[in-house]
Formats: C-alpha cells, sequence, structure tokens
C-alpha cells in the first residue's frame, strides 16, 4: 500500500506507511492468497501468503491488544514473536510480529477466548524489519474432495463475522456455512436486481 512499493518492487510506492489509508479499519482486505512463495493449495496458483495481515485502526506501535480468538492452550513462543495457540478442536492459531515486550503468555500456558497475548507491533526475525500489523493464520486438518490435508485455512471470512457480531449484527453466515456476500461492502459483488413491478389487480 502507501508508502511501499508491493511484493517485488511492485505497488504503490512512495509515501509514508503511517499514512491514515493503509489503517482505516473499513478498508482491510483478504490477502491469504497474495503473491508468496509458500505451498498453499487452497490458493489458485498453488502458493500463497498463509494467513491475513490485519492493520491497527490507527498507526500506534505497541498500543492495539491481539486477543486469543478461542480457549486452548499456548504451544510456542519464538523470539521472532510469533505465539502459537491449539484450540480444543485441534486447530493451530499464528500471531506474528507483536511487540516482543507486550507478550504476556508462556509456551504451555491455558488462556481463555479474548485474553490479551500481546500488541501489535512490527517486529520479523528479532527486530522492527515489517510494516505495523498483525498476521493471524489457522492450520487445520480438512477434507478436500478425497484428500485429507494439513492446511492454512482462510481466515477473513471468520474475522467479518466476529466482527459483525461485536457489533451486535447478524454475523451474515449463510446455511452453507460460508459468509453471505453483501454489496456495498464488499468489491466485485453485484447488488440484487431489483423486483419485478407486479400488474396492478384489475378494478
Amino acid at each position: 500500500g502507501f508508502g511501499g512499493g508491493g511484493w517485488g518492487g511492485k505497488g504503490a510506492a512512495g509515501g509514508s506507511e503511517s499514512d491514515r489509508r493503509n489503517y482505516d479499519p473499513m478498508q482491510q482486505r483478504d490477502n491469504y492468497c497474495e503473491v508468496r512463495g509458500w505451498a498453499m493449495p487452497l490458493c489458485p496458483s498453488g502458493a500463497g501468503h498463509q494467513g491475513q495481515d490485519i492493520r491497527p485502526p490507527t498507526f500506534k506501535d505497541n498500543t492495539w491488544q491481539a486477543v486469543a480468538v478461542v480457549d486452548g492452550k499456548i504451544t510456542n513462543v519464538t523470539s521472532n514473536t510469533t505465539v502459537r495457540l491449539k484450540g480444543k478442536d485441534g486447530t493451530d492459531y499464528y500471531y506474528l510480529h507483536m511487540h516482543p515486550r507486550s507478550i504476556t503468555v508462556k509456551s504451555g500456558q491455558a488462556v481463555k477466548q479474548g485474553q490479551v497475548l500481546g500488541k501489535v507491533s512490527k517486529y520479523m526475525n528479532g527486530s522492527p524489519s515489517t510494516s505495523l500489523h498483525l498476521h493471524f493464520q489457522a492450520r487445520q486438518t480438512i477434507k478436500a474432495g478425497t484428500k485429507t490435508l494439513t492446511v492454512y485455512v482462510p481466515v477473513f471470512p471468520s474475522l467479518v463475522a466476529a466482527l459483525r457480531r461485536d457489533k451486535g449484527l447478524d454475523p451474515g453466515i449463510g446455511a452453507d456455512g460460508a459468509l453471505v456476500a453483501e454489496a456495498g461492502y464488499e468489491s466485485g459483488v453485484q447488488p440484487p436486481p431489483p423486483p419485478e413491478p407486479q400488474p396492478e389487480p384489475a378494478p
């Protein structure tokens, strides 16, 4: 985005990383399949980003909290500021780039949903070397056709549904378990056609 050159120098270069447009909570987008070299069998290209980059509402380091999405157990805390949480259903959740001094949990610790794990920062490889965001990813064992795969799964629809619930709205999940696309809120979604006019009854 603004202040960067994109992947491989391709993107909206120039400006400042702290540009308010980078931290507009209404401008988040799904970047699960963004260009990367990681093997990602659920992405059309077979490669992708593995998770979701979540930017806080403002460009303030070590301020915005990252919390446990479920009850579970912390299975790893690394010097790369990665915290891994295993949920009771076996899903592994990964939180990356938090400020090292903000991390409040230790490996082996039980945590409750909503418990603070740390604060959003820009740490990678032990130093501030990425942009200010939380990278969040989830790994599950799923059935894909006839295959059983242990893969990183897309989390963006779940985050949208959780935000809707937090705001007192219907989560927007259809009968098929997928997020219902809404025109006006998501790019590329066409509004439904207007209802056809009904003939007026004869007098």
